[in-house]
């Protein structure tokens, strides 16, 4: 099946590790591994473009989820203080940041401190939470950006991150099957 952007969203970055999609005020992303310094550059451009495109902050939806071809360690949080300063420089961007955890255990622990450690230390008075779904996340995003919150509604919200997800799996086989990403 042939998924596409949701409507009126936009494909701000694109690779094998993950897809960000600027649906009006919101960035909604999918992410199959950790955050390297290559990956985190790219993605801070990318909440930078989603923001200008906008024309003011965004509210962003991201999902972590285990993807082989790139494993989670232990190590994965290594470097906090690169992601740390990348928060910080794009803070005046993000309006409320929730995060979606797809895996269980010691990581999905650490993961959830990394976030609450994060939102203390780079991005203070920015609500951040980790989520259980897509669902939570949407409620809860929706709830502490109003009455500000990009006109759209949970259903809807809650729609074009399910698309995005699909997209992501689509592109994903292709690229195990040797296609490129698009360039960003």
């Amino acid at each position: 099946m042939n998924y596409a952007v949701p409507d009126h969203g936009s494909i701000i970055l694109e690779r094998p590790e993950g897809l960000s999609v600027r649906y009006g005020g919101w960035l909604l992303s999918v992410w199959g591994g950790p955050v390297h310094d290559e990956l985190l550059a790219a993605t801070t451009r990318g909440v930078e473009v989603a923001a200008a495109e906008h024309g003011g902050p965004i509210a962003i939806m991201t999902r972590h989820r285990a993807d082989p071809r790139f494993p989670l360690g232990v190590d994965f949080a290594s470097n906090l203080p690169n992601i740390r300063r990348a928060m910080v420089r794009i803070r005046p961007a993000i309006r409320a940041s929730a995060t979606i955890v797809d895996f269980d255990g010691f990581i999905a622990k650490t993961m959830d401190l990394a976030v609450s450690a994060l939102s203390r230390l780079a991005l203070p008075g920015i609500p951040m939470r980790v989520c259980s779904s897509s669902v939570d996340a949407a409620k809860w995003l929706l709830e502490v950006t109003e009455p500000t919150a990009p006109s759209v509604n949970l259903r809807a919200l809650v729609r074009a991150a399910t698309e995005v997800e699909a997209l992501y799996q689509e592109r994903r086989s292709g690229w195990a099957a040797g296609a490129s990403a698009k360039p960003i």
